[in-house]
């Protein structure tokens, strides 16, 4: 896998992977609660498109009808037609990614430059894809969910429609890769307490190994 082995006696990054709606935020706030500190991509992209040279650089590209009434740039406009094809992702992820990333990695040299946090979640939706996971990450969790609970959940949770879905997911690596390279995988089909029980046996090797030898034991 290549990723990060050495960490001293700074804490672990965990990168949390997974299908659309797996329950990734979900299982990053139920770490939070342990005491993770969680870097949030989707917010810090939130917050650059905020920013007036990204902004004008996304309306460049999709146009004037991504912003609201009040000249932001609304979310879910932007994601319909970015997730059309993968030329467009590629167009967001060239204007949007580079910032984002820096804006990680300030965040987790901050954190590791503190004391009393036993570990670093990092939710961020396109970590393999960027390779983010072997640059910054020392562990991967793959939060699995069954694809009709995924959509069931993106559709009630999020007002995602069936073309949003497709176009979200075909913009990421298949599930199963994900699955594939991680470390640890948590099952998420039932309860948020099912999904919290797991994470709790889990959390004395998220906080202690860094991507020292085989893999380590699933739920």
């Amino acid at each position: 896998m290549n990723r990060l082995t050495e960490h001293g006696n700074r804490p672990v990054v965990l990168g949390i992977v997974g299908g659309i709606a797996a329950g990734k935020s979900t299982a990053a706030r139920l770490l939070a609660r342990k005491g993770a500190a969680v870097i949030d991509a989707d917010r810090l992209a939130h917050e650059l498109l905020e920013e007036a040279s990204i902004k004008q650089s996304l309306v460049e590209e999709f146009g004037e009808t991504i912003l609201d009434r009040e000249g932001r740039i609304e979310r879910n406009r932007l994601a319909e037609q970015a997730f059309e094809s993968a030329e467009t992702t590629e167009t967001l992820n060239r204007i949007v990614h580079p910032p984002v990333v820096e804006k990680i990695r300030r965040r987790i040299e901050q954190l590791q430059g503190q004391t009393g946090i036993p570990l670093i979640v990092l939710d961020a939706p396109l970590l393999l894809e960027t390779g983010l996971d072997r640059a910054l990450c020392h562990k991967l969790l793959f939060v699995s969910a069954a694809e009709q609970l995924r959509r069931q959940r993106a559709q009630q949770q999020r007002a995602m429609s069936p073309e949003q879905f497709k176009g979200r997911t075909r913009a990421q690596s298949p599930v199963q890769q994900k699955k594939e390279a991680a470390d640890y995988v948590a099952h998420n089909n039932g309860s948020v307490k099912e999904l919290e029980e797991q994470l709790d046996e889990l959390w004395p090797e998220f906080c202690s190994n860094a991507g020292q030898g085989a893999k380590h034991p699933t739920f």
